[in-house]
């Protein structure tokens, strides 16, 4: 069990590694320039090539993925280009808020889903039992964002 749990582990950091190059290689073909896009397009040449420079732009390939690759191992996410801060906090607030908001919506579908279906079955045939399974296709077939609107909506009427 420990060797087959240690193979998956291997194949998982194979594949994450694999993953990053193909990313890596798909923004560096790409049509534009990061620098361009900073200090906008009709600028000098000299202010594009010091953006260039500082970023580390004019490096190998090899040298830039290796440089994002071992300060991402260390936590660093870089800094964001249009907020001119760190991205590891956003993406960590942005983490704790999606967990936060995952968990609840898990609860409350366990919560609804048990109780649907308690009723469903001790009501099996019954008007309530078709108001029920029509109230959980019109759930599960309407999108998220849909119910996310309506609830917003309700909390914004209180």
């Amino acid at each position: 069990m420990a060797r087959y749990v240690l193979k998956r582990l291997v194949y998982l950091v194979a594949i994450l590694w694999t993953l990053t190059v193909v990313i890596f290689g798909i923004t560096q073909v790409l049509p534009g320039n990061v620098a361009k896009m900073i200090v906008g397009q009709f600028q000098d040449p000299t202010a594009i090539a010091a953006i260039e420079q500082k970023l580390g732009l004019n490096d190998p390939l090899p040298v830039q993925y290796w440089r994002w690759f071992s300060r991402v191992l260390h936590g660093d996410l870089g800094d964001s280009l249009v907020m001119q801060r760190p991205i590891t906090p956003i993406v960590l607030d942005a983490f704790v808020n999606t967990m936060s908001l995952a968990v609840v919506s898990i609860v409350c579908v366990a919560v609804v889903g048990v109780a649907l279906g308690v009723l469903g079955a001790v009501h099996h045939g019954q008007w309530s039992d078709h108001v029920t399974s029509l109230f959980t296709f019109v759930g599960i077939s309407v999108p998220e964002f849909f119910w996310g609107i309506v609830l917003i909506r309700i909390s914004s009427c209180q």
